[in-house]
């Protein structure tokens, strides 16, 4: 009996690490994300004409967008640079 129940024990245990290698495997093949920064010379209304055309792509499920205004102010990286300092040149 205590060798029927370890076979059992065995496969089941198999049987699920098998199942999440395989569901890994599909997924990370499946979701990418993926940002875009754009230069500051282009305009806004550009810039929502991509976002659209980029949205409507079939391989798209969900885009956000972030206006410059709407982002991390850059007064951020500069302070936790140090006095003067700058982790990010801008």
């Amino acid at each position: 009996a205590a060798t029927i129940s370890a076979c059992i024990f065995l496969f089941c245990l198999l049987f699920s690490i098998t199942e999440n290698v395989r569901y890994l495997a599909r997924s990370v093949g499946t979701i990418v994300g993926i940002t875009v920064f754009f230069d500051e010379e282009l305009g806004e209304e550009a810039i929502l004409t991509i976002a659209d055309q980029v949205e409507g792509w079939a391989e798209v499920d969900q885009l956000h967008y972030i206006s410059a205004e709407g982002g991390v102010p850059v007064g951020i990286f500069r302070r936790a640079g140090g006095a003067g300092r700058r982790l990010c040149p801008g």
